[in-house]
Parts: C-alpha cells; structure tokens; sequence
C-alpha cells in the first residue's frame, strides 16, 4: 500500500499541475511537495527497466508502427503507456468513439 507521501507525488503526476497547487490541497509546504516528488521519482526511474521497455531494433520498430496504424489509424506511433490521454482532434464521423470517459 502506497505511502501518504508517495501519494503526495502521485497527487502532483496526476494533476499535471504546479507543486504549490498540491501543497496547499494536501495542507503542506511546496518544498515538501518538490522533496516527496522527488524521492518517489527517483524510485520509480530505477524500477522502470522491470516495467518499461520500447523497440531496439529497426523490424520490431516498424512493426509497433504497422500494428498501431492498422488498428486506430494511428501513424508514427512506436508505442503507448497504459492510462496516457493524449489531445486529439475528434474525427466527424464516429466521434464518440474518441471522447475521453473519465
């Protein structure tokens, strides 16, 4: 289970916002938000080989592209993490298949 600290930072990556913003929402200082940050990221940077990975050779590259292409028409795309929302303009035809439900 997550500490209160590292929810602290989860707070701050989730938002997007500034580190006062989460500081005042959690009733600390922004220095205890950037230090908390800090150490939970630092964590995380050195468990990311174990979870995260993206193509190193050309064949897989170009697969990834072909694969998202043939799925969502998605060019150039090499690779996606899960929960990202990425800004798009809708299409006219089956927008709601594109609007964000959460």
């Amino acid at each position: 289970m997550p500490t209160p600290k590292c929810w602290r930072a989860c707070h701050f990556y989730a938002t997007g916002s500034f580190q006062w913003v989460v500081a005042r929402s959690c009733g600390i200082s922004q220095p205890s938000v950037s230090h908390v940050t800090g150490n939970v990221s630092e964590a995380l940077s050195k468990l990311a080989p174990q979870f995260v990975s993206f193509p190193t050779n050309l064949a897989t590259l170009l697969a990834n592209k072909l694969g998202f292409h043939n799925v969502a028409g998605f060019s150039s795309v090499t690779g996606a993490t899960d929960c990202t929302q990425v800004a798009i303009k809708a299409p006219s035809v089956n927008e709601e298949a594109f609007v964000n439900r959460k």
